[in-house]
C-alpha cells in the first residue's frame, strides 16, 4: 500500500473515531472518562502490537526523550482539545474539518526542516483548505 492509501484509511480512522466520541458525550459520559478509557486501551495495544512486531534493541539519547516529551505534550493538547471542540460542537464534521488545517503547519514544517518539496497543486490544495476551515468557522 503506498502512502495515500495509508492515509486514507487514516482519515477514515480519524471520523470514526471523532463521531465515536462525540456520540459518547451525547450518550452522556464525562470526556474524562472517554478520555482515560480510551486512550488508554489504545496504548495498551499499542504496547503489544510493538513487543510483538519489533524485537531490535531500542538505543534512545537526550533527543529522542526531548522529541518523546514533545510528542507526549502535543498529543494531550490534541485529545483535551478534541474532546473539549466534539462536546461543545453541533457537528463533529466541523471539528475534523479545522483539525484537518493541522496539515498547512505540518507542510510548513516540512518545507523548513525536511527540505520537502512543494508543488503548485499542492500549494493550492493547502490553501483550499485553508479556505474551508475558515468558512466553518464564521
Amino acid at each position: 500500500m503506498n502512502w495515500f492509501t495509508i492515509s486514507l484509511i487514516g482519515a477514515l480512522s480519524i471520523a470514526v473515531h471523532q463521531f465515536s466520541i462525540t456520540k459518547l458525550t451525547k450518550l452522556g459520559l464525562s470526556i474524562g472518562f472517554i478520555n482515560a478509557v480510551i486512550y488508554s486501551i489504545a496504548a495498551l495495544i499499542l504496547i503489544i502490537i510493538y513487543q510483538v512486531s519489533d524485537s531490535a534493541p531500542l538505543a534512545i539519547n537526550r533527543l529522542h526523550i526531548f522529541w518523546i516529551a514533545m510528542g507526549v505534550f502535543s498529543i494531550i493538547g490534541v485529545i483535551v482539545a478534541t474532546l473539549e471542540a466534539l462536546d461543545r460542537s453541533v457537528n463533529p464534521g466541523y471539528v475534523g474539518a479545522i483539525l484537518s488545517t493541522s496539515a498547512i503547519l505540518l507542510t510548513l514544517l516540512s518545507l523548513i526542516f525536511f527540505k520537502s518539496p512543494i508543488t503548485l497543486t499542492k500549494t493550492i490544495g493547502i490553501g483550499l483548505a485553508l479556505i474551508g476551515a475558515i468558512l466553518l468557522g464564521i
